[in-house]
């Protein structure tokens, strides 16, 4: 349910995303509106476009280089705070009236 999915996120710091294949991957963008860190699959599309300052894009299928992103986002609470108000602030840019805004006009 939509209300247990945002209690979800409002609980946690970090997303991780393993998936061998996602054209963008929507869970990303809610998980980053709610202001938690990220580790993504390479293969997901929006990988390029989201993550940034804010968590780790990791090589999809290396189970050890997925570990090792997720052990380097949990290392240091200073840092994974940081991570979190970047999602914050990289999500901002995403916003639908933003976007729509960005269309240009076709008569």
């Amino acid at each position: 349910e939509r209300d247990d999915l945002a209690r979800c996120y409002a609980l946690s710091d970090v997303l991780v995303l393993p998936s061998l294949e996602e054209p963008w991957g929507l869970v990303v963008n809610e998980a980053m509106a709610s202001g938690c860190a990220v580790v993504v699959s390479d293969v997901c599309g929006c990988a390029c476009d989201l993550v940034q300052e804010n968590g780790f894009i990791f090589r999809s299928g290396e189970s050890g280089h997925l570990l090792e992103c997720m052990e380097l986002i949990s290392e240091d609470v200073g840092k994974l705070s940081e991570r979190k108000i970047c999602s914050l602030k990289q999500i901002e840019k995403f916003r639908a009236k933003d976007m729509l805004q960005s269309i240009p006009y076709f008569y």
